[in-house]
């Protein structure tokens, strides 16, 4: 039994990894699939614009996307055609925000496969890298951080790296799940220069508060809320998740950082979105405009 979760999951993931595998052999399978192909899966495209950035760093494209959630709805063949996209885009950097698997799935039974046929392709000039969300805890953590870094993915797990572009540096940090109180904060900056931009990887969007109060931080990058997945006119998120309640989607000023909550790429529970559709985020970085 993969530990962290709670007596309801327990419960009910039995119910929905049935209905998961149901629905991946019958010829529904292609319902949501239709959504991640090109020209359905959306390609938000978002400036931030930060005071001081150097140079060399004005116009660096980060193409996020997050919440696969293979193993369950999505398979490593849609997540396949995902991935494609995100190659196509040319983005500088590519960065997954957590719950590669579904927690209904075991990456040691069958999930593993998707993993590989969805990531074995992706590429970017700076590096692919990944943080981990609290599904991945719940279906086998250990296994998932090992396919992700068999696939040429770093995972920054309370740690970052230096990305160098022409003598100037970018520091991406990434924490572990907050939501489970893995975060540690001060670890993914421990190495940071001092003078570098920090660009921050985080599961869960509402750790925006905490890394507001740092002060270290520019820009937030999250996943986990889905957006809500089915919204409705009026009233907004039909759910909300822990942590995932105060940000819920899109980007956000929170103190002196940037957050953006990408709606995610799968579906949990039901492989159903209602005016929140799959997205990649590509995020430029620009810096002051001048008169």
């Amino acid at each position: 039994m993969p530990e962290h979760l709670h007596f309801w999951g327990r419960v009910y993931r039995p119910i929905v990894r049935r209905l998961g595998r149901w629905y991946r052999s019958s010829r529904y399978s292609e319902s949501y699939a239709a959504t991640l192909r090109p020209g359905s899966l959306v390609v938000h495209q978002q400036s931030i614009q930060l005071p001081g950035l150097p140079a060399a760093l004005h116009g660096l494209r980060i193409a996020q996307f997050s919440d696969l959630h293979l193993g369950c709805f999505v398979r490593g063949v849609d997540g396949a055609q995902v991935a494609a996209q995100l190659n196509a885009l040319q983005a500088d950097v590519i960065v997954f925000t957590g719950d590669l698997v579904d927690f209904t799935s075991y990456p040691r039974n069958g999930t593993s496969p998707d993993i590989d046929t969805t990531l074995n392709a992706l590429h970017a000039k700076l590096g692919v890298f990944a943080v981990l969300g609290n599904h991945d805890y719940f279906a086998g953590v250990d296994a998932v951080a090992a396919a992700l870094a068999r696939n040429g993915v770093t995972v920054l797990r309370n740690s970052g790296a230096a990305l160098q572009v022409e003598g100037a540096q970018l520091w991406l940090a990434g924490v572990d799940c907050a939501q489970l109180g893995f975060a540690n904060l001060p670890a993914a900056l421990a190495a940071a220069p001092a003078d570098a931009p920090v660009v921050l990887l985080a599961h869960e969007p509402d750790y925006a508060d905490e890394a507001a109060a740092d002060g270290r931080i520019a820009v937030q990058l999250s996943g986990h809320s889905h957006g809500g997945q089915l919204r409705l006119a009026g009233l907004g998120a039909v759910k909300h998740t822990r942590m995932g309640r105060k940000y819920v989607l899109g980007l956000h000023r929170v103190g002196g950082i940037w957050l953006y909550v990408n709606p995610g790429v799968g579906a949990a529970m039901l492989p159903l979105r209602k005016n929140c559709p799959p997205e990649i985020t590509v995020i430029t970085l620009t810096g002051e405009q001048r008169a």
